[in-house]
């Protein structure tokens, strides 16, 4: 696929997003079930914020299953987890060929834990490099493109 006339939001999506205030911990949130086989990568944002404790820590890691139930839940195999100390963001990304796309898994949830104080958590995923056509926005209701016709 040509990236000359592509524009961001025809290679990326926001495909899932979760925000919880104030997380008792420990905790553990996770993301619905989101179908990814239609990407090569995923990436996920996530932040923590609010008390941190001496020795918090946020963990964050991709689950994959057969469906949007959950069905045959498993974590995915990788090196792919995110683990970092106190309040701030964190970022992992992932090939989705990580996923075992051949025995029908083709949904991913992201898990995000909170071993530390009670925090806020926000978390993004987002689909990109999609496999075959432009990708869909479900989570994005009004897109805008602005282009210039001056030249640099």
């Amino acid at each position: 696929m040509s990236l000359t006339n592509k524009q961001l939001l025809e290679m990326v999506a926001l495909i899932a997003q979760r925000t919880d205030a104030a997380v008792a911990a420990p905790a553990t949130v996770s993301t619905n079930w989101i179908k990814v086989s239609d990407f090569n990568r995923v990436c996920a944002i996530v932040r923590s914020f609010g008390s941190a404790g001496d020795g918090q820590t946020t963990d964050a890691f991709f689950e994959q299953a057969k469906d949007d139930s959950g069905t045959d839940s498993q974590p995915i195999e990788s090196d792919e987890s995110l683990s970092f100390d106190g309040n701030g963001y964190g970022a992992i990304e992932m090939l989705t060929d990580r996923m075992e796309l051949n025995d029908g898994y083709s949904y991913i949830r992201l898990t995000v834990s909170n071993d530390g104080e009670a925090a806020d958590i926000t978390s993004q995923v987002f689909g990109y490099n999609p496999r075959y056509a432009e990708v869909e926005q479900p989570l994005i209701s009004n897109i805008v493109t602005v282009f210039s016709s001056q030249q640099p």
